[in-house]
């Protein structure tokens, strides 16, 4: 879901070695569009747009639209143009598209939340949230699985998820939580 252009699309069908179905979905039908174009350009099979009935997902990954506070480090006029009530509609997006996500996983399978924010509203509470509304998804715990590739403690993991942070990484911020569908 928000497929957007679909760098992360190819790079999931370049990773699975054309193995497997991908289903890309974007609102924007424009970015769609090159995401369409790139996948014929690059003559991938396993990538189609038809989303079809619920509960037939193993894993949707869920890159949302967000406030970007997590990019600001790079792009620091941003924080002069962004108001609170563009954060109230984006955290209103974010939760929609975690209830269609929730409609599109099948039992035993995953959604990864993903932005590009440190904001607790963006992050912690959307997961919180979704789970108060969803006792058929527990929250995935995969700080071990991230330690075998990073030796040092470089992020901050809650019960909700990972906090990538900027101060700490030199990079962008982000914030991932994985959810499983129990029932």
């Amino acid at each position: 879901m928000c497929a957007g252009k679909g760098t992360k699309t190819i790079l999931m069908s370049n990773l699975l070695k054309g193995e497997g179905t991908i289903t890309a979905y974007d609102k924007i039908k424009e970015r769609l569009g090159v995401l369409k174009s790139r996948v014929k350009e690059l003559k991938l099979k396993n990538i189609n747009f038809d989303m079809k009935n619920k509960d037939q997902f193993d894993l949707i990954l869920c890159d949302v639209p967000c406030s970007g506070t997590g990019t600001w480090r790079r792009r620091p006029e941003n924080m002069i143009w962004f108001k609170n009530e563009e954060l109230e509609k984006l955290k209103f997006v974010q939760n929609n598209i975690l209830l269609n996500a929730a409609k599109l996983c099948k039992i035993g399978g995953k959604i990864v939340y993903i932005t590009c924010s440190v904001l607790y509203d963006e992050n912690e509470f959307q997961i919180k949230s979704f789970l108060n509304n969803f006792k058929n998804f527990d929250v995935i715990n995969f700080r071990e699985d991230i330690k075998k590739y990073i030796k040092k403690e470089l992020f901050k993991y809650d019960k909700y998820g990972l906090t990538l942070s900027p101060d700490v990484l030199n990079t962008d911020g982000y914030f991932i939580s994985m959810l499983k569908k129990t029932a």
